[in-house]
């Protein structure tokens, strides 16, 4: 962190126009050097008169440097630097040691400074920026020193927003586990390939750590009844792995008491939390107790409550005022009572998460211009609310291969008799339409053959 703070604030001076992250660059290591590679704390190209060369900077702000062994390890590696670099290179070393300039190496001698603390940082960052326009006078190309001038000049220096997401990111990613680490945690703890690979991808994508993240989530998940592949299921459907432990830590036990008492059993709760991880991150009080009591008060029991709240969680996380009131006050409003409401919701919970305006207004509008009536669309609706969600090229389109085989007052009574059939699967719905279509057929032939028969006498 202490080489994060400090080199993204100077990299950001010597090329303010490249991305931090170019600038601490690896590099393949040369034969004996010990390591598949070389790794510089900051390598910045284009800032030196002297045409592709580099300029490297160090900050050995361990106790450790100071070691003769650490001495010798730095002293080598910054000649290999140079050797494996364009000529005019040079090494800046930032040093809590002090050491003379050796060759095209040049050691800064840096205070200590208190984390996250611009203040002590600042002047630091204004003694290096001395030293190096000293050191460096007529080595860099004028519009870098112009720039470094100016901000040594200034009475104090604030950190940059570029310069602290990048320390930011670099706190998140301290601990990450690697891929590899991952994979063969789960694997030696009997995921099974499935389950690995839907985790994988995203404890990697959030830096996450197998002891401060993966360990603590999964074992407690495991402890309420979940199997590895439910725990699988609910680490990868969180927004973030990284948060997950933290809540379940804090909210796991008084969550799970509270949907045992409302009548959910642990099988219920097991596939609930696979399914809904976000359901930790709600508040018993604020959330969860006044949806119940919302529900139980439109006409549920707690036995139709702890079901539905089993089939659609997310339930719990909407506003009562803006979400679900509104939905409940257009349903009375269509004509639905409130036990018909209430077997409705029951039906179909999800339709509470329907935007009213996006699917359940113009579904019933497109149910109006079929011919339906008042009456008609209600009962729609309490048979088979799916539809208020299905999609409007779905609907239209089943409806257009009923108008091809059947007057258009027929379909709308078809659709009021039988409103399941527009939310069939698409090859049942052509099994109907291929049936319909032979009784219209053999009711022409039938009605054909009547005229015959009355000609004929």
């Amino acid at each position: 962190m202490a080489e994060a703070e400090l080199l993204s604030q100077l990299a950001l001076l010597l090329r303010p126009r490249v991305p931090i992250a170019e600038m601490f660059r690896r590099f393949p290591a040369p034969e004996g050097w010990g390591g598949h590679y070389l790794d510089p704390d900051l390598a910045v190209y284009g800032v030196l008169r002297k045409k592709d060369a580099a300029l490297f900077v160090e900050y050995d702000g361990y106790w450790r440097h100071g070691e003769e062994e650490s001495m010798l390890r730095d002293q080598r590696k910054s000649a290999t630097l140079l050797a494996n670099a364009p000529p005019g290179s040079w090494v800046v070393r930032l040093s809590q040691t002090t050491r003379s300039k050796d060759g095209n190496v040049v050691w800064i001698s840096v205070s200590k400074w208190r984390q996250g603390d611009q203040n002590s940082l600042g002047k630091v960052l204004q003694g290096v920026l001395h030293v190096l326009l000293g050191e460096f006078e007529g080595r860099f190309r004028p519009e870098v020193e112009n720039r470094l001038r100016i901000k040594a000049g200034m009475d104090s220096i604030r950190m940059p927003a570029a310069a602290r997401k990048f320390c930011d990111l670099a706190s998140a990613l301290r601990g990450a586990s690697t891929q590899e680490e991952i994979n063969n945690y789960l694997s030696s703890n009997g995921f099974c390939t499935t389950s690995i690979e839907k985790l994988e991808q995203k404890l990697v994508a959030f830096s996450c750590s197998i002891e401060r993240h993966l360990e603590p989530s999964m074992s407690q998940l495991c402890e309420i009844g979940l199997a590895k592949s439910q725990v699988a299921k609910a680490i990868s459907r969180c927004k973030s792995p990284r948060n997950l432990s933290g809540s379940i830590d804090q909210k796991l036990k008084p969550t799970v008491h509270w949907l045992l008492e409302l009548g959910l059993d642990k099988a219920q709760i097991a596939r609930l939390v696979s399914s809904f991880p976000h359901v930790f991150g709600y508040k018993i009080e604020n959330n969860l107790k006044p949806t119940v009591r919302w529900l139980l008060k439109l006409g549920f029991s707690k036995l139709q409550v702890g079901k539905l709240v089993s089939v659609f969680p997310q339930v719990l996380g909407c506003s009562i005022e803006n979400n679900l009131e509104p939905k409940v006050q257009w349903l009375w409003e269509l004509g639905l009572s409130k036990s018909e409401v209430a077997s409705t919701l029951a039906i179909k919970p999800q339709i509470l998460g329907y935007s009213l305006e996006r699917n359940m207004k113009p579904k019933v509008r497109w149910l109006r211009d079929l011919g339906l009536n008042s009456d008609q669309i209600v009962r729609v609706i309490t048979l088979r609310p799916l539809i208020l969600g299905l999609s409007a090229a779905n609907l239209k389109s089943k409806v257009q291969l009923l108008n091809d085989v059947l007057p258009k007052h027929q379909v709308s009574d078809l659709i009021a008799r039988s409103p399941w059939i527009l939310a069939e699967r698409v090859e049942s719905f052509h099994r109907r339409v291929d049936v319909l279509a032979m009784q219209q057929k053999n009711i022409a032939v039938k009605k054909g053959r009547a005229l015959l028969e009355s000609n004929h006498q």
